[in-house]
Order: structure tokens, then C-alpha cells, then sequence
């Protein structure tokens, strides 16, 4: 039963995490805006990510959004995020004609 909570609540965070993204994209763009804080607060993680201070939960977070908002070139973790889908951690949805 306390599994079935965290996955819950992970859901949850999630759901709001996705929900906050939306307002990162412009109406003309599939990139994310430059001036956006929450972009900033991507880039703080980065280093920490690099470094291996992240815990595991935060990693998978980081890399979910990081593929969520199509961040690989920004950040140059293309190799992660594909290890992260391939090892079942994160998941890549594909949308028309990527």
C-alpha cells in the first residue's frame, strides 16, 4: 500500500509539473522561451546532474523534463535521456512527424 501512495503522489507531481510546462511553450514555438525562470531553474540543476548530486528521483525528473520540453541540444544529453528511456526510468512520447 505505501508504494501504491508514492506512485500516487509522484503521479501528482508530475501531472503539476506538466501542467506548469504548458505554459512554457510559445504559441508559435516548440521551444521553450529563454526568459522563463523555471528554464533558469533547469539550468541550476544541470550541474548537479553532471556531478551526481541529484538523487535518483531528482535524476529521472531531470531528465523527463529536460525530454518533455525537447531540451537535449540545450543541455547535450541526448546519450542520458535515451538511457533513461531505454532503461524504462523516463519515456518519450513522439508527436507527428518526429
Amino acid at each position: 500500500m505505501p508504494e501504491l501512495l508514492l506512485l500516487i503522489q509522484g503521479m501528482l507531481w508530475l501531472h503539476q509539473k506538466i501542467c506548469s510546462m504548458a505554459s512554457l511553450y510559445s504559441l508559435n514555438s516548440s521551444t521553450v522561451s529563454e526568459s522563463n525562470s523555471y528554464l533558469k531553474e533547469l539550468d541550476d540543476f544541470l550541474p548537479q546532474f553532471l556531478s551526481g548530486g541529484l538523487s535518483v528521483k531528482e535524476q529521472v525528473d531531470f531528465i523527463q523534463t529536460v525530454i518533455d520540453l525537447d531540451l537535449q541540444d540545450r543541455y547535450q544529453l541526448h546519450q542520458e535521456c535515451k538511457y533513461f528511456v531505454l532503461e524504462g526510468f523516463c519515456y518519450e512520447v513522439s508527436v507527428g512527424n518526429d
